[in-house]
């Protein structure tokens, strides 16, 4: 008996606080799944530019390894005998 009672009891106050929250819970579930879509949709791009960064760096890196043996060279250079 207490059970049945404390059930109404729970769905009376249910009622009461449901003022629109089904509304706004549905309009959340259609943003995420909008939000999801979008995610997918891109997909092959975004993995298309994280390749493209990943060789950007790969060619930077490179890049500055050559200006430092370059510079040493150049360095180097300086030390030598000059003409008077």
């Amino acid at each position: 008996m207490r059970i049945f009672l404390f059930v109404i009891i729970y769905v009376s106050v249910g009622d009461e606080e449901n003022d629109g929250g089904d509304e706004e819970y549905q309009n959340l579930h259609d943003e995420e799944l909008d939000i999801l879509k979008n995610l997918k949709s891109h997909k092959t791009e975004d993995i298309q530019k994280g390749q493209d960064i990943k060789n950007q760096m790969i060619h930077w890196d490179k890049t500055l390894e050559k200006m430092t043996l370059l510079h040493k060279v150049y360095s180097s250079s300086n030390n030598l005998p000059q003409e008077p």
